[in-house]
């Protein structure tokens, strides 16, 4: 019967949706009104996250299939997605040129220090300039997805969160149930304890690993 009906299906197995596709090629159009008007609105940013996203539309569609049509653009390269957030094809952040010429100062030190880059203050100190400018512009860095914001005064290049995760990785074969521990990661990795636990929070938030119990899992995604 379904079969006869003009529609659409968004996703697969249990959890899939059946539109109309007027409905669906209408929500895709509002959708990406929505992205070209946060893009206006915060042309700094690389995309918007989609709760924000959702919120720009006039009359916000069910979350299921809001989603779902997330999907299906992302699929077809109607919209690109990373990092939890959505943005329209082509679409490019950059630096001012004053921004640009203290990243140029400031990535070379980033990448120098590996998996032990210096921080805020310590980059500010490093190239003479206050540590404010110096806190925004990794900040912006961030958000454009050229650094990983592991703290609040400590950014990592995303050279080095590679490698810290195949140091979590190593620990983990070692042992049977694919868990390792705070301390087994900061003895493989030999930096301190208290940057040990910065990186494996942020590999928590980031779905990198997941905690279970005082040990933690690699998620292979």
């Amino acid at each position: 019967m379904l079969r006869a009906v003009d529609h659409v299906q968004l996703g697969e197995g249990e959890a899939a949706l059946i539109a109309v596709p007027a409905r669906v090629a209408a929500l895709e159009a509002e959708i990406t009104a929505a992205l070209a008007a946060y893009h206006a609105q915060h042309p700094e940013e690389p995309g918007a996250a989609p709760v924000a996203l959702r919120h720009l539309m006039a009359e916000r569609p069910p979350i299921p299939f809001f989603d779902a049509t997330v999907d299906r653009m992302a699929e077809a390269r109607r919209l690109t997605r990373a990092a939890g957030r959505l943005a329209a094809p082509g679409h490019v952040v950059r630096f001012s040129d004053m921004e640009e010429r203290l990243w140029r100062r400031i990535e070379p030190l980033l990448e120098e220090g590996g998996i032990r880059p210096p921080r805020v203050r310590e980059l500010a100190a490093e190239i003479g300039v206050d540590h404010k400018p110096v806190e925004t512009l990794l900040k912006r860095a961030a958000r454009m997805g050229l650094l990983a914001p592991v703290a609040g005064n400590r950014f990592f290049p995303p050279a080095a969160i590679e490698r810290l995760l195949e140091y979590a990785r190593a620990a983990a074969a070692e042992s049977p149930d694919g868990l390792f521990t705070a301390q087994a990661f900061k003895d493989r990795t030999g930096i301190g304890r208290n940057v040990a636990i910065e990186v494996l929070e942020y590999f928590d938030k980031t779905g990198l690993t997941r905690r279970e119990g005082e040990a933690r899992r690699v998620l292979e995604r």
